[in-house]
């Protein structure tokens, strides 16, 4: 099994969250405090400063718990500079306004773990960190972040070093148990999307899309396989068909886009869901099949599946070579 494509991640997700400030920056900040001055006294909006060195301004009453570290976390958001120009956002809306659609972006709210022992390297910038821990479930809220609280002295995509952000965050949930969350997640896309389908023995869905022909496949044989994996109710992710990667805008150059060699039910494969879902089909056959994270990434994710996330797959059997 190939290894799957590392894919951007959102703007703000940055190795550069961990650089710091030092003595030479001293005038860079008193630059910044001088533009945040003149930025509050033009904005709308009344901020509070608040001691970690945001300024936050509420939008929405939120009514739920506060995020602590180790806690899961769901929110939308978009980030934008103090001149107002916007660089990300996981809004649908807001990406069509300002012309930032893209077809691999995933357009709803993130899940992610939030400053969690296990997770070293999913973390936000310290900003956007610090505010969604300062807001109440269901609350809407904009910050101000200070380039020390963001990026520092490092530039980061179309962000030049010292940038001062703006971020508006949504707290959609505070997941304390992520294993009970993924469950509802599904139940509910299910019972939206495809409201008559029960669930195989195994704990997955299969929507058999063209029957194929034959014996059904049994563990142990060698079966050649194009698939496309998606997120749940969103764009693909990883595709072994070269047209579907162009579709998608996640074609890489480095990628060979040829069919898969898998040997069904021995585990070697980095999806387990394979082996499950090709024993209900014959070869030549092709399904959707809706796996719940254990018999995807699991607890861990990967580069663009966040840890106890559901995926679908469109799977074709296209040859089988026995045992």
């Amino acid at each position: 099994m190939k290894r799957w494509l590392v894919l951007p991640l959102m703007a703000f997700f940055a190795l550069s969250f961990f650089s710091a400030c030092s003595d030479d920056d001293s005038e860079k900040i008193t630059e910044e405090k001088i533009r945040i001055e003149a930025y509050l006294k033009i904005s709308p909006y009344q901020y509070v400063a608040l001691d970690n060195g945001l300024y936050y301004h509420k939008i929405e009453e939120g009514t739920g718990i506060k995020p602590i570290n180790g806690d899961f976390i769901v929110f939308s958001y978009t980030g934008r500079t103090l001149s107002n120009s916007v660089f990300d956002t996981n809004v649908l809306d807001t990406a069509n306004l300002y012309k930032l659609y893209k077809k691999s972006a995933y357009y709803a709210p993130l899940f992610m773990p939030l400053i969690h022992p296990n997770y070293p390297n999913r973390r936000l910038i310290r900003g956007v960190e610090e505010g969604l821990k300062n807001m109440q479930e269901g609350e809407s809220a904009r910050f101000i972040i200070p380039f020390r609280l963001a990026y520092g002295s490092s530039s980061f995509s179309s962000l030049p070093a010292y940038s001062t952000l703006v971020f508006d965050l949504k707290l959609e949930k505070v997941v304390k148990d992520p294993e009970e969350y993924e469950k509802t997640v599904i139940e509910n896309y299910i019972s939206s999307k495809y409201p008559t389908i029960e669930p195989k023995p195994e704990d997955f869905y299969f929507i058999e899309i063209k029957e194929g022909e034959g014996e059904l496949i049994q563990d142990g044989e060698v079966i050649e396989v194009n698939y496309t994996a998606y997120q749940l109710g969103g764009p693909a992710f990883y595709t072994t068909i070269q047209s579907v990667a162009l579709d998608y805008d996640i074609y890489s150059p480095y990628a060979s886009y040829m069919q898969e060699s898998i040997t069904v039910g021995t585990g070697t494969t980095s999806i387990s869901g394979f082996s499950v879902a090709a024993k209900y089909m014959k070869p030549g056959g092709k399904a959707r099949i809706i796996l719940p994270s254990k018999h995807a990434f699991g607890e861990w994710g990967n580069s663009s599946v966040a840890p106890y996330s559901p995926i679908e797959i469109e799977l074709e059997i296209v040859n089988t070579a026995g045992k």
